[in-house]
């Protein structure tokens, strides 16, 4: 049975949840890497084949272009909040209207900010709980990928934090902190932190490249002999 992914969020605690105390770190080994800076607030990246990455810019309404090198290439501009990016063949594609104010453009739902969902493709209707992440008041799960062994990693883009979850057990711990913008006077909305996570080829491995709302794309090398080899696509 084929099965995806989804983090989700809610707006209140669940109740039977691990502590806020009870938080995990299992970045031992874990070797992060700043590819990009200073891009502005970023929600969305997309692997672009040649070692480089398509970003999306949600607040400055753009979308970039980092290549292998770190060289910085603006794709368009003039956009309304743009979010989510996938590439097919020759053409890149993206969603707009990612924000909280309906504006004639994008969608505006509630969903549940604590979760990992199981969706069997054969029976939507049914999704399963895999994991709850209670990681602080809220860590506003943003993004996530699953590697082939089904280990998840997902980005807490209240939290600041990366996770990794094993999809069996439920179990999760954290493999970046911190990754937050300055902190202000007054508590911020969120996203604050990192807010989108995908697979792409590092040499002859497989690495965790992330972006973030402090516009700063980043590389999470993991580990032996952890593999973030990606699941092939069975249809």
């Amino acid at each position: 049975m084929a099965t995806t992914f989804a983090a989700v969020a809610l707006t209140a605690a669940i109740p039977g949840t691990v502590a806020q105390g009870e938080v995990r770190s299992c970045a031992d080994g874990w070797q992060a890497d700043v590819l990009a800076t200073d891009l502005g607030p970023l929600e969305n990246l997309e692997y672009d084949g040649a070692g480089g990455f398509y970003v999306s810019g949600l607040l400055r309404g753009e979308i970039l272009h980092v290549d292998a090198a770190g060289t910085v290439t603006l794709v368009l501009s003039g956009l309304d909040r743009p979010a989510g990016l996938r590439l097919s063949g020759d053409t890149l594609y993206f969603v707009t209207g990612d924000g909280s104010t309906l504006n004639g453009g994008g969608t505006l739902r509630s969903l549940d900010l604590f979760q990992v969902l199981r969706i069997p493709l054969d029976a939507p209707d049914e999704p399963e709980v895999v994991a709850t992440i209670t990681d602080g008041f809220l860590p506003v799960l943003d993004d996530l990928d699953v590697a082939a062994d089904g280990t998840a990693y997902v980005t807490g883009d209240y939290s600041g934090n990366v996770y990794r979850v094993d999809t069996t057990t439920g179990a999760w711990c954290t493999i970046a902190t911190g990754w937050t913008t300055p902190p202000t006077p007054l508590p911020s909305p969120p996203p604050i932190g990192p807010t989108s996570a995908r697979f792409a080829p590092d040499g002859p491995s497989w690495s965790l490249y992330v972006t973030g709302i402090d516009g700063t794309l980043r590389r999470l090398r993991p580990p032996p002999p952890l593999d973030l080899t990606p699941p092939t696509l069975q249809l």
